[in-house]
């Protein structure tokens, strides 16, 4: 895969850097490279695109967690930050080997499916907990936005089927889900929040295409 030109961007106080022009007839997008997380950001992580996992995923690794998104391709990566909150990757897997002080080692590894228009459709999870294996109901997906984002769909909690919807605030960069779960972005796609996670960009890269 040809990554373009990838120029780094140091992000002084955690704010955004002024985007680069791009190349005419390009695409391009400002990832993180460098971010803290925690009270008063006392974990730092770095993330890669294209680094050991291959050559269309990107990974971060913030102390013993690694979290590995794997597209279609490079255009993907680049296209999913045009509108907030939108998913384009095919896999995504989370490694933990923290053990201790209320860690556990564990696997999970996403699946997302789309329709011929590009919309999520259905999420399949699978993974290990400790040294047995797991395996948890799809995310099913039942209605779609004008941006092609999921608005509503069903999931299985606690062992019962539950219906959700989920509303978009572009201006905010935000997404929330009905039952309390919410994801928080920064102007080039980085999230910024998870849930009760919150995360500070300190250094990014642009790639185009």
């Amino acid at each position: 895969m040809a990554l373009g030109v990838v120029v780094a961007l140091v992000v002084p106080g955690g704010g955004c850097a002024d985007r680069l022009t791009s190349t005419s007839g390009q695409q391009c997008r400002k990832y993180a490279t460098v971010l803290t997380y925690g009270p008063e950001s006392a974990s730092t992580g770095t993330c890669a695109l294209g680094g050991e996992s291959g050559p269309d995923t990107y990974e971060c690794r913030i102390d013993c967690t690694l979290t590995v998104r794997e597209y279609a391709g490079l255009r993907d990566f680049i296209e999913e930050a045009r509108v907030p909150n939108r998913s384009l990757l095919l896999k995504e897997s989370v490694t933990s080997t923290c053990v201790g002080l209320g860690g556990a080692s564990g696997y999970v590894a996403r699946s997302y499916v789309y329709d011929e228009q590009r919309r999520l459709v259905r999420i399949e999870a699978a993974g290990r907990v400790g040294y047995d294996p797991a395996s948890w109901p799809p995310t099913q997906f039942t209605a779609w936005d004008g941006a092609g984002r999921p608005v509503a769909g069903t999931d299985t909690f606690l062992g019962a089927r539950r219906e959700f919807t989920i509303v978009y605030d572009d201006a905010a960069r935000t997404m929330e889900w009905s039952y309390g779960y919410s994801v928080e972005q920064d102007a080039f796609g980085n999230t910024v929040r998870r849930g009760d996670s919150v995360y500070r960009v300190v250094q990014m890269a642009e790639v185009c295409q």
